[in-house]
C-alpha cells in the first residue's frame, strides 16, 4: 500500500476516495475512524491517509491531480478566484491551528463538543500561494 494523498478532514479524503473508485482504483482512507470519533486526532494522527496499491500508485495520482486541477466551485457554483492574481488555481484547505486564537478555540471546542469547522476553511491560490477566505474572495467578486 502507497500513500497518494494527507487529507485533514473526512469529505475531502471520500471526494477523493469517491474519484479513485469511479475510474476502478480501489482506495482506503487510514485513520479514518479515530478521526471521525474526534476531528482534532486529524492532527495528532497526521491526517487521514488515502491509499492504494502500489501498482495503481501513478494512476491514482495523476487521476488526482487532474481533479485538482479544475476550478474550485463554491456552493453557488461560481469559480472562486484568488483576490492577490485573479488566479482560478484554488485549493480548499483546513487549518485547526494556524495561531494562538485557532488554538485557544480549538481548546473550547474540544471541552464544549462543538467544533465549528466552517470558520476554519480556508483557500489557498497555487499561484501565488495568498491564503485568503471565503469572506475575502467574495468581496472581490
Amino acid at each position: 500500500m502507497t500513500t497518494i494523498r494527507v487529507y485533514h478532514n473526512l469529505i475531502d479524503a471520500h471526494l477523493a476516495k469517491v474519484v479513485l473508485e469511479q475510474h476502478e482504483i480501489l482506495a482506503f482512507i487510514f485513520d479514518e475512524h479515530i478521526v471521525a470519533i474526534n476531528p482534532l486526532y486529524a492532527q495528532t494522527v497526521g491526517g487521514l491517509k488515502l491509499m492504494v496499491h502500489a501498482q495503481d500508485a501513478e494512476r491514482a495520482d495523476k487521476l488526482l491531480a487532474q481533479n485538482e486541477q479544475s476550478p474550485y466551485k463554491g456552493i453557488d457554483n461560481k469559480t472562486l478566484i484568488c483576490p492577490r492574481c485573479e488566479s482560478e488555481h484554488i485549493e480548499a484547505n483546513f487549518h485547526p491551528l494556524k495561531d494562538w486564537k485557532s488554538f485557544w478555540q480549538t481548546i473550547k471546542d474540544f471541552f464544549t463538543l462543538s467544533f465549528q469547522t466552517d470558520k476554519r476553511r480556508a483557500f489557498t491560490c497555487r499561484v501565488c500561494d495568498l491564503e485568503f477566505s471565503k469572506y475575502e474572495a467574495d468581496l472581490l467578486n
